[in-house]
């Protein structure tokens, strides 16, 4: 059998006393991009692979109801809710409390 094709574009963000290390990779002959984020990075194994770092979310933006515009996998969230699309226009939240 032949190997899936691969290509893989990297390079190397320095911020101070950080450096990270960025990828983007072509799997097999499908065309999806996975990107790999960190310090020990290597081959992402999704198509977004953070190492370490976190997401960033920076405004609120929740659902008007369960019934919202909204496509499969978005995620948005309040300060009492996380919100997740779960199907288009059927969102499903989770409290957000304090330990």
């Amino acid at each position: 059998s032949i190997a899936p094709l691969k290509a893989r574009y990297s390079w190397l963000l320095n911020r101070g006393d950080q450096t990270v290390e960025s990828m983007v990779a072509t799997h097999g002959g499908d065309g999806k991009l996975w990107l790999g984020i960190g310090a020990n990075t290597g081959d992402p194994t999704a198509s977004l692979d953070i190492d370490g770092y976190g997401i960033r979310i920076r405004t609120s933006n929740p659902p008007g109801n369960a019934v919202a515009a909204g496509v499969a996998g978005e995620i948005r969230w309040d300060a009492g809710f996380v919100y997740v699309c779960v199907a288009t226009n059927t969102w499903k939240r989770s409290a957000i409390v304090t330990w």
